[in-house]
């Protein structure tokens, strides 16, 4: 199910997350600014290199998705699952766009079928509690690619790196590459009023489930014609999404185009359960989405004369990052798919690397008073204030630097280790300043065992940095201010009902 909320990631997004993407992320000599134009290598396909294009013939999506239920929070999800709060949730969305399957080449597992996407419109309207939300996909993202491999789905845009709603936008609760998961095997044999039970494997690539434990989903053939055969499902089935437990029910007709030996047409119920998860909340929804492809010719499509990929090692790794920011501390990031913003509220904003369903880490980003415009903080000032903030828990600091930043800024970095509540910790400390005096501290703990998960992601945090000003100050010069409530500050205060993992409370250096 899609709306406006975080997605749980695919395993697609923890492939170009994992430990190689960062560390060629560190070394890439591409340059990137945020909010800007990604700047680097680019392969390009002229327009006559037809080999690539054409796997599958060009097709116009039209697709409108409403819902409404209620959303299920926990108290601390990571402690228990079980649902504190009831919040309703209503959404209307609507989508047009062109696709064109970029074709594969090879079959080693690092293949995976491309396709390129040309937005025309891809906007939702949503109301959470008492609080109205509007998203929409901005002009310079509309050239989106997706890579899929097996039920996973990846999209990015060239060029600008997504936002985290743009992608909870852009996932329909069901995938337009998969729809033939609806149909019988055997459809053109089948007589009228036949009845044929869903596949697994289908239903699981369709629903984008990762597991499917049970079903009970029946589809039947209503009538046939030259041109079209049309379809009707209808049933149950109980899976996971990325270790979370789901339960849906669904209810549709489709129309199957003989001509073009596909769907082109879908108006299907959904009714999906979903567990609390540590990334996000559990819902109880009911949705209807309806979906009309048209076929295209070729010369109705955009024009092709660019990169366009065709596995997942020759993306850029900067492009799959996504941008994330903090309405109230006024800070923009450039973060791999792992990482989800819990909290963003005034003083603090936290966020955690989830990996499946697992806690990896916790960082908490802080404003503590600005300096007067030039003043440095000393690296030996910030040793000193990470001891006496960690007290008893702290071990021993194992690391130290200064490290000279893009333009104005200057970070400071420590990294201790010790125990809390008697669980070995590994904290990492930045501190960041620029020249005129404004700064950030975040600081990183996790589980000592975990250090190899984690790799080196508060270097690619800091890489992609930024301070943004604050209303009404361009200098952002001024830390200690509360920033106006966001369209989303409802849920943002929903959310910070999860408390942290007393294991992984930072004690942030303030």
């Amino acid at each position: 199910m899609s709306f406006p909320l975080s997605k749980p990631f695919t395993r697609l997004e923890r492939i170009a997350s994992s430990h190689e993407t960062r560390r060629r992320f560190l070394h890439c000599s591409a340059v990137f600014v945020l909010g800007g134009t990604v700047l680097g290598l680019r392969r390009n396909v002229q327009a006559d290199s037809s080999p690539l294009i054409g796997a599958r013939q060009p097709y116009r999506v039209r697709a409108e998705l409403s819902l409404q239920g209620n959303l299920h929070l926990a108290k601390n999800a990571l402690v228990s699952k079980k649902v504190a709060r009831r919040v309703p949730i209503s959404s209307e969305a609507s989508f047009d766009y062109v696709e064109q399957q970029v074709q594969s080449v090879g079959e080693t597992p690092s293949q995976t079928a491309a396709y390129v996407r040309w937005y025309q419109e891809a906007s939702a309207k949503s109301r959470i509690h008492q609080t109205q939300n509007a998203c929409k996909l901005r002009a310079e993202a509309k050239r989106i690619t997706v890579l899929q491999a097996g039920n996973d789905e990846l999209v990015f845009s060239r060029g600008t790196p997504l936002r985290r709603e743009e992608i909870d936008l852009l996932a329909l609760p069901v995938s337009i590459a998969q729809l033939n998961g609806f149909l019988p095997q055997a459809i053109e044999i089948l007589d009228q009023q036949d009845q044929y039970q869903l596949s697994q494997e289908g239903l699981s690539a369709v629903m984008q489930l990762n597991e499917v434990s049970s079903h009970q989903v029946i589809g039947r053939i209503k009538s046939r014609s030259d041109t079209e055969i049309k379809l009707q499902i209808e049933g149950e089935l109980t899976g996971k999404r990325q270790g979370t437990a789901t339960q849906l029910k669904l209810a549709g007709n489709l129309t199957y185009d003989k001509q073009q030996q596909g769907c082109s047409g879908l108006a299907l119920s959904i009714v999906e359960n979903r567990e609390v998860s540590v990334a996000e909340p559990g819902f109880e929804i009911s949705a209807t989405l309806r979906l009309q492809l048209i076929p295209l010719a070729k010369d109705q499509v955009p024009s092709q004369n660019e990169w366009l990929p065709i596995a997942i090692d020759e993306i850029e790794p900067q492009e799959k990052l996504i941008e994330q920011s903090s309405e109230y501390l006024k800070i923009q990031l450039l973060t791999d798919r792992f990482w989800h913003m819990i909290t963003d509220v005034p003083g603090l904003a936290m966020m955690r690397m989830i990996d499946q369903g697992e806690v990896i880490a916790q960082c908490d980003f802080r404003s503590p008073p600005s300096f007067v415009a030039g003043k440095r903080h000393s690296l030996e000032a910030f040793q000193g204030e990470v001891v006496q903030t960690l007290g008893e828990q702290l071990g021993e600091l194992t690391e130290a630097e200064i490290i000279s930043g893009e333009g104005e800024m200057e970070t400071l970095r420590v990294v201790a280790t010790g125990q809390a509540q008697g669980v070995p910790i590994r904290w990492v400390f930045l501190h960041f300043s620029n020249k005129s005096g404004r700064r950030l501290l975040a600081t990183f703990a996790m589980q000592a065992g975990l250090r190899d998960r984690f790799d080196d992601a508060d270097t690619q945090i800091r890489r992609g940095l930024n301070f943004l000003p604050f209303d009404g100050d361009q200098s952002g010069g001024v830390s200690a201010r509360s920033a106006p409530k966001s369209d989303s500050g409802e849920f943002q205060q929903v959310k910070t009902s999860e408390k942290s993992d007393p294991k992984l409370q930072s004690t942030s250096v303030n």
